[in-house]
């Protein structure tokens, strides 16, 4: 049987159609791959991409997404309310059919040289492929987001796994790994109270297992929303179509509220 790898790499920008549609061409070029969707969000000026396919092909289009998001996203010209580090933020892999989590640790670790190699960007690798407990968590990776990560990245303790102390001037850094498909949403809160806010994931993941991805956002102004905003939709139609051939990837990301996440 097939094996069956799924790729959601996230890259910042959500506003400029010509940007987004020259960096999904080049995923529509690789023989092998299917584009599941992609879904841009303006105000967090960020497009979360999914395609899936044989592994190998997986890894070039993953690759061909990094240079081509580094080729056009100035991230010291980005703005949003989404935490980014990179012009692509973060690659993950997550194994579906006939695929083991440590091939996707190993696919992961190929594309993150490549991605140095080819593209510059000094990158972190996150979650099962981490080389260290404190870089499992993309949100301690992040921390310090694009305009910190210069100085971050000079502390022992945060060189990158890949590439060397300077980040790229203009796409910073991005965190490559495997993970198991995860639900992504954003809850919107009638509080300006963001250590209360704070508190809400922390009880969720607890109760429910989630693992430490930062999906809960505390976007830029709590005060600026509305509770009973929420409106949810399956990351794509796609998803639906191909879930009696993967029936473990129908953990997509959904919509709450107008804002997107799929880290």
């Amino acid at each position: 049987m097939a094996k069956i790898m799924e790729c959601v790499p996230n890259i910042s920008e959500g506003r400029n159609k010509a940007v987004i549609e020259a960096v999904i061409d080049e995923i529509r070029a690789i023989p092998g791959v299917t584009l599941l969707d992609y879904s841009s969000d303006e105000s967090h000026n960020r497009t979360v991409i999914t395609f899936l396919g044989e592994p190998e092909r997986v890894g070039d289009a993953a690759v061909a997404v990094a240079k081509k998001a580094a080729e056009l996203i100035n991230l010291t010209q980005h703005s949003g309310e989404h935490p980014r580090m990179g012009a692509v933020d973060v690659i993950p892999f997550i194994p579906i059919k006939e695929v083991t989590m440590e091939e996707a640790v190993a696919l992961s670790k190929q594309v993150a040289q490549r991605v140095w190699d080819e593209a510059n960007i000094p990158v972190f690798l996150y979650e099962d492929s981490a080389s260290a407990p404190h870089r499992q968590n993309l949100a301690a990776i992040r921390k310090g987001q694009f305009e910190g990560m210069a100085e971050k990245v000079k502390e022992d303790k945060w060189a990158p796994d890949f590439g060397g102390r300077t980040i790229h001037p203009t796409a910073g850094v991005v965190a490559v790994g495997a993970r198991m498909p995860l639900v992504a949403y954003n809850i919107n809160l009638s509080t300006s109270d963001v250590e209360g806010a704070g508190r809400v994931p922390q009880g969720e993941k607890l109760r429910t297992g989630v693992d430490q991805y930062d999906q809960f956002q505390q976007n830029a102004a709590l005060s600026r929303h509305r509770a009973g905003t929420c409106r949810s939709r399956a990351l794509g139609r796609a998803h639906r179509r191909h879930r009696a051939h993967w029936p473990c990837a129908d953990e997509g990301a959904y919509r709450f509220g107008g804002v997107l996440s799929a880290d």
